[in-house]
């Protein structure tokens, strides 16, 4: 997986739409402090919503996760070439594609980063596997089981 900076840029240090810093700072500690703008001027508080974490708040709804699409044929067999593909959509490509949280594949099986699940499995049973794909800007979403 590719490590994604929560800033809009490498020389900005204004979030993106994925920033985990977004609407997750303390309302009342802006209200304490009497500061009601960002570094750019702008409402510390979009659309009424909670604060940012950080010097800017994001002016504009977050973004929302990606939808991870399982492939079309999830059934291979034992000592028989496999390939197919996991599909995002709603972010901003290129996406990379990684096993889940203590996903494992079953032998012989391998995952992309493009999200090709390919190879010739070497194992036989019933396996469930969970996809997380990142785009461009750090959004994530994961596949259904």
């Amino acid at each position: 997986r590719t490590t994604v900076s929560p800033f809009a840029s490498t020389t900005s240090t204004q979030l993106n739409g994925c920033a985990p810093a977004i609407n997750t700072g303390s309302n009342s500690a802006t209200g304490l402090s009497g500061i009601t703008t960002d570094l750019a001027g702008n409402p510390r508080r979009y659309n009424n919503g909670t604060v940012d974490m950080g010097a800017y708040e994001y002016q504009a709804n977050p973004n929302p996760s990606l939808i991870v699409t399982n492939p079309t044929i999830t059934t291979a067999t034992a000592g028989t070439p496999f390939s197919q593909t996991f599909t995002a959509s709603g972010g901003v490509s290129p996406y990379s594609f990684s096993l889940a949280n203590g996903a494992t594949l079953p032998l012989g099986l391998t995952l992309s980063p493009t999200g090709v699940l390919s190879e010739t499995p070497t194992q036989t049973g019933v396996f469930s596997l969970t996809v997380s794909a990142f785009d461009a800007l750090g959004c994530s979403g994961t596949s259904a089981t």
